[in-house]
């Protein structure tokens, strides 16, 4: 039964909560790929969000990261940098910087705000998230990155980033996939758009 009702909720999505594009964090309406800084320590060298995982900032931006506050918001995207060290950028609302980072560690277990495949179905590249409140996402994924998510499997962990949509984005009119999928177990992104 169960099968049943994650086919139908990836196929045509009838049985989820309709997610906007934005949710509640500790009570702060923000874009869904928005996080709160939960933790910084004390000498810049991770930063922790609000599902409780944590990022290793590069050595060289741990000065700007001990000016991040708690409770600041924060948007993850892909390093694109030329000769980066890092994957993921972490970009301050407040303070309007970014800092370089690694995710070293995902989010923890019992969090209502840590994100779970719960489906994938190729035929519509089409990955179904479930995050601790109940609250269901269908993401379509970009088809040139659908390939990446073949290993992909369900209970899996999401971390949502936004895609930073670069020249080729612009020039192919792949714009509309705004949102990253950071799968923490196999430390890999791709591109999606909610549906």
């Amino acid at each position: 039964m169960k099968k049943l009702l994650l086919s139908l909720f990836l196929l045509v999505g009838v049985f989820c909560v309709d997610a906007p594009l934005g949710h509640a964090i500790h009570g702060q309406y923000v874009p869904i790929h928005w996080h709160k800084v939960m933790g910084v320590e004390i000498q810049g060298t991770s930063v922790e969000i609000e599902d409780g995982a944590q990022f290793k900032v590069y050595r060289g931006d741990r000065a700007e990261a001990m000016h991040w506050q708690q409770g600041d918001m924060v948007v993850i995207q892909p390093n694109d940098k030329w000769f980066s060290q890092t994957k993921y950028l972490l970009i301050s609302q407040a303070r309007h910087t970014a800092i370089e980072a690694d995710l070293f560690q995902g989010p923890y277990v019992d969090s209502p705000y840590m994100r779970q495949i719960i489906g994938c179905d190729p035929q519509q590249r089409v990955i179904g998230t479930c995050d601790g409140f109940d609250v269901m996402v269908r993401w379509q994924i970009h088809p040139s990155d659908w390939h990446k998510t073949a290993k992909w499997q369900p209970n899996e962990t999401i971390i949502l980033g936004a895609n930073n949509k670069s020249f080729f984005d612009h020039f192919f009119g792949s714009t509309e996939y705004e949102v990253i999928l950071i799968n923490v177990e196999q430390n890999k992104h791709v591109r999606a758009r909610q549906i």
